[in-house]
């Protein structure tokens, strides 16, 4: 009995960890991403930068938990219309306060065309909030991100 219950999770399971395995993270656009102690490379399905200039501080791990929070908040609300193989990008800009909440809700800078692929992508970033605070050598009050979310876009069409 309980063989059968796992391989009738393996279709949904296999897929999910696909996706899990596939997100990236830039920090610090100002230098090339090998080159940054922000950067984490994680995947082509979803990206973060860092917009504000980093002071020359370092935010890899609140990078890096960045990542975390999003990407499983995304997944966990993966709408039907991606599972169905419907394709789309969405962009999103948002600010985070040096408390980790959200300073209002992330604006939508490119539509997926999508509702449902739109939503899930602002649901995601929504319930990330509050992550912890920044790096305490920041002096800054906020910081602004761009996060990308595709849904089956293929690679030559990004």
């Amino acid at each position: 009995m309980m063989i059968r219950r796992k391989s009738l999770l393996l279709p949904i399971i296999f897929p999910m960890a696909m996706l899990l395995a596939s997100c990236v993270v830039y920090a610090d656009p100002q230098s090339p991403p090998e080159q940054s102690t922000n950067t984490r490379h994680d995947s082509d399905f979803f990206t973060i930068v860092m917009l504000t200039p980093n002071e020359g501080v370092d935010f890899s791990a609140f990078m890096d938990r960045l990542l975390a929070f999003v990407r499983l908040n995304w997944f966990a609300n993966l709408p039907q219309a991606a599972k169905m193989g419907i394709k789309g990008k969405v962009v999103l800009h948002l600010r985070l306060e040096k408390d980790g909440t959200l300073d209002g809700a992330p604006m939508i800078e490119t539509s997926s065309g999508t509702k449902t692929l739109d939503d899930a992508a602002v649901v995601a970033i929504v319930k990330s909030a509050p992550l912890l605070t920044f790096p305490e050598k920041f002096k800054g009050s906020n910081v602004e991100f761009r996060a990308t979310f595709l849904y089956n876009v293929p690679q030559s069409k990004r």
